[in-house]
């Protein structure tokens, strides 16, 4: 994003949500257009990571679109709680689903000036790491909060691995991500840059028993001036499924080693620093 245009784009909604019938909710990375589709000519294939839940978490995904429509139409539309909510249509819209034995759901959501819910979530799960911190985020440009624990974790002998984009979408991120490669290196951090082009996912896996999905990126836009949310999952199967995720992902990315940050030029090493000081707007 041009540095002169981030200011409009702050407290936009990054939410990316669907919910079907009250029953079914669709929730992760994906937005919608072509790009998700592998048809952009510049990125080409695009990787992410989307959610599909049913059980009560459906409910609260509900009241949360339904908050954001009845916001996003003030002083447009007449539209109340009442029109969702009422006798007569609560039933239709916020249906009342058993809870299932598929582990543990959590809805984490952040809105800009108000809570910081998403971070606090991230810090607590990162803190109670033991063995494993597996994080994939499109824009590695964190808050300094989350970068000194993941530093932390990395020189107390916790596999802590990151999957970043091999192309990026967005020049200053692209630089400022990867300013932050030599620093995690040093605290034994393994960095991988994803090879088939871009990685759009934004997923994190504690001790391979504890998963977060969703739209927040590990940056300081996505913690502070954005509306985001992000699922939190305790035991559920579909961590198995993020966990091979994650090794196939492995596979398809080239290790950041010391050899290659050593090749850096001068002028490559301007520009990250250089993107680096707008990190807080990026």
């Amino acid at each position: 994003m041009h540095p002169y245009l981030v200011f409009n784009a702050n407290f936009r909604n990054h939410q990316k949500l669907i919910v079907v019938d009250g029953r079914i909710a669709l929730t992760g990375g994906l937005n919608v257009g072509d790009e998700y589709l592998g048809k952009n000519d510049k990125l080409g294939f695009w990787r992410d990571t989307h959610l599909r839940l049913e059980g009560p978490l459906v409910r609260e995904l509900q009241q949360l679109f339904v908050e954001n429509w009845l916001y996003a139409g003030q002083g447009t539309s007449d539209e109340t709680w009442d029109l969702f909510a009422d006798e007569k249509h609560l039933s239709q819209y916020f249906v009342n689903e058993p809870k299932g034995q598929n582990g543990a759901t959590q809805l984490l959501v952040t809105s800009p000036g108000k809570d910081v819910t998403i971070r606090d979530g991230l810090m607590r799960l990162l803190m109670d790491a033991k063995e494993s911190i597996w994080l994939t985020t499109p824009y590695l440009v964190p808050p300094p909060e989350l970068l000194a624990i993941l530093e932390v974790a990395g020189r107390s002998g916790i596999d802590v691995r990151i999957v970043v984009p091999g192309k990026g979408d967005e020049w200053f991120s692209f630089h400022a991500t990867e300013y932050y490669f030599e620093q995690l290196l040093k605290r034994n951090i393994k960095i991988y840059k994803y090879n088939r082009h871009f990685i759009h996912a934004k997923t994190l896996l504690i001790d391979g028993k504890v998963a977060l999905v969703g739209s927040a990126n590990f940056d300081f836009r996505s913690m502070f001036l954005n509306y985001e949310m992000m699922i939190a999952q305790f035991d559920t199967t579909s961590i198995q499924e993020l966990h091979e995720a994650f090794l196939k992902d492995f596979e398809e990315s080239i290790l950041i080693d010391w050899t290659m940050l050593r090749k850096k030029t001068i002028g490559k090493r301007f520009v990250e620093a250089f993107c680096h000081i707008f990190s807080p707007l990026l």
